[in-house]
């Protein structure tokens, strides 16, 4: 699979992590949008919770994408002519 940490679904829309670093992304991701959630939300700072949630999911998909497989657009699905 190289290098990649996020794999394309096999049906469907979208990835999946596909190796270790994939799945840490995804749980340290996690884990910082709780922490927002405890931090700003609970105190009812919805505007700081969503800037920094906003923030690190930009930085997540970022991540994503430039781990990610690349996708197959040959198009042949293998049923044509």
């Amino acid at each position: 699979m190289g290098d990649y940490w996020f794999g394309r679904k096999r049906t469907g829309w979208g990835v999946r992590p596909a190796s270790f670093m994939g799945w840490l992304l995804t749980l340290i991701f996690v884990a910082i949008v709780v922490t927002l959630y405890l931090q700003y939300a609970a105190a009812g700072d919805m505007t700081g919770f969503f800037l920094w949630g906003g923030v690190s999911l930009a930085i997540f998909v970022v991540i994503m994408l430039l781990k990610m497989e690349p996708s197959d657009t040959s198009g042949d699905e293998g049923g044509g002519e």
